[in-house]
C-alpha cells in the first residue's frame, strides 16, 4: 500500500478538466481530510473481494510442468521490491457449473 501513499509532484504546469496544476504542486494519492476520495474504502474493498474470488473459483498451476522449487523468486530493488521475473500461474474453473 505504501506506494499509493506516496505524494506526486507536478513536472510541469498543466490543466486537467479545466483545472490549472501549477509546477511543482504535490498530489495525494485519493486525496486526504475533506477532499478525500469517498470511494476509498469501497474500492480498497473491492480489491480484496477479487482477489478471495479468484482463490476461491480457480485452481492455480504452473505452465508446461513447471515444479514449485524450479521458481526464480529473486526481487528487483525498488520501492515495490517486484519480482525480477514475471510468475505465469494457469488458472483453471474449480466450482461445478
Amino acid at each position: 500500500m505504501a506506494p499509493l501513499l506516496l505524494p506526486h509532484e507536478a513536472s510541469e504546469d498543466c490543466t486537467v478538466n479545466r483545472f490549472h496544476i501549477p509546477r511543482k504542486s504535490r498530489l495525494i494519492p485519493f486525496g486526504s481530510g475533506r477532499r478525500g476520495c469517498p470511494g476509498l474504502q469501497l474500492g480498497l474493498t473491492v480489491v480484496k473481494f477479487v482477489l478471495a474470488q479468484l482463490v476461491h473459483c480457480f485452481k492455480w498451476a504452473l505452465p508446461g510442468g513447471t515444479l514449485p522449487k524450479d521458481l526464480d523468486m529473486t526481487e528487483e530493488f525498488g520501492l515495490t521490491t517486484p519480482r525480477a521475473k514475471h510468475l505465469l500461474a494457469i488458472p483453471s474453473y474449480r466450482l461445478k457449473v
